[in-house]
């Protein structure tokens, strides 16, 4: 049993849900954004090997609906647990091994967002942006 339950439920923030081009630092769609060196073909070779089917996409856009509005407090259970483990501190921290609770703010957004995106965004090739 997990020690990792929300007890009080903070909906994800508009700005995550409804207007993510406003998110500094989400580059989705943009040419900012990192481009996978894959192929369509290859993504439809890996999601036959998995077994993705179309009905598992639809599911997963259902599912978005519901996961939309956890998304933060989803984000939030996961940081707490990553956290613990001091050996943990130093992917989030400055490089002298301070903290650096700006980039925690600054991130959080975009791992919300991450939780709508890995259900919602087709796949397309990078031409079609």
């Amino acid at each position: 049993m997990s020690d990792y339950t929300m007890s009080e439920h903070t909906p994800t923030p508009k700005l995550v849900t409804e207007h993510s081009e406003r998110i500094p630092g989400y580059t989705y769609g943009t040419g900012e954004a990192a481009v996978s060196p894959l192929a369509l073909e290859d993504l439809e070779r890996l999601k036959a090997v998995v077994g993705l089917t179309e009905q598992d996409e639809q599911a997963l856009i259902e599912a978005a609906r519901v996961l939309a509005d956890q998304a933060d407090d989803m984000v939030s259970a996961y940081r707490k647990r990553l956290g613990e483990p001091p050996f943990m501190h130093a992917y989030s921290g400055h490089p002298d091994g301070t903290p650096n609770p700006e980039y925690g703010a600054a991130s959080k957004p975009r791992f919300d967002r991450f939780i709508i995106d890995a259900c919602t965004r087709p796949y397309v090739a990078a031409a079609d942006w």
